[in-house]
């Protein structure tokens, strides 16, 4: 009894780790992707050592298939930073996407190919966590940014059936124009075709006049 007293007392006596007290994230709070939806859009996490010791990090996603990540795991000395590139996959939503940075503290001889194994029996009271949701501000034309966050789905659906809704009119007011087009040249084409059937009907008449009186005809 008094040995299972002892163990709580001394869990309960670790401090917690207090926010920002290995790095500091920039940005912090959500990552935003701008750019087209036909391309990867790249944004720059930066992570800060702002300790007195070698840091080690490691940064996890919930969909890793949309994002290519680069610099997912390694180390950062005190005072130093980590500049991590993120891509977003070409034709990927990031609804509920969210990133998580884990970060502890390290001996200055641990190598960078023994992180994977030294993450893996790490306890989870000795990490510091930073999550990060995701948005992202697609380029939809010349000058027109649509933006798509964490909003639920009948909201996205509605900025979808507008958008789809857009595009239908002014396609239906093209078709309107084109068809006045095809109507005024139905028209030209109507009033050429009269003009050359009566300059056919001169000209049958005029020959015939000039075959009627000529003089060398044969009675």
């Amino acid at each position: 009894m008094r040995r299972r007293h002892v163990s709580r007392f001394l869990r309960q006596s670790t401090p917690p780790l207090e926010k920002s007290q290995l790095i500091q994230l920039s940005p912090s709070g959500t990552l935003e992707f701008c750019g087209s939806a036909k391309e990867v859009i790249r944004v720059v996490l930066k992570l800060t050592n702002i300790s007195s010791t070698t840091v080690a990090f490691k940064i996890k996603t919930t969909t890793p298939d949309h994002y290519y990540v680069k610099t997912c795991i390694g180390l950062i000395d005190p005072e130093n930073s980590a500049d991590i590139s993120i891509g977003l996959n070409p034709g990927c939503s990031v609804v509920k996407d969210k990133f998580l940075v884990m970060c502890t503290a390290v001996m200055d001889d641990l190598k960078q190919s023994e992180l994977s194994a030294f993450w893996r029996s790490r306890k989870r009271n000795s990490i510091e966590e930073h999550k990060l949701s995701c948005r992202v501000v697609m380029d939809t034309g010349p000058g027109i940014l649509s933006s798509k966050t964490n909003l639920p789905a009948n909201s996205t659906s509605s900025n979808s059936q507008s958008v789809v809704q857009g595009k239908v009119d002014a396609l239906v007011q093209e078709n309107r124009q084109l068809s006045t087009k095809l109507e005024q040249l139905l028209v030209r084409q109507e009033r050429l075709f009269f003009v050359l059937f009566v300059l056919l009907l001169v000209a049958i008449g005029g020959i015939f006049e000039l075959w009627k009186w000529d003089p060398w005809r044969t009675h």
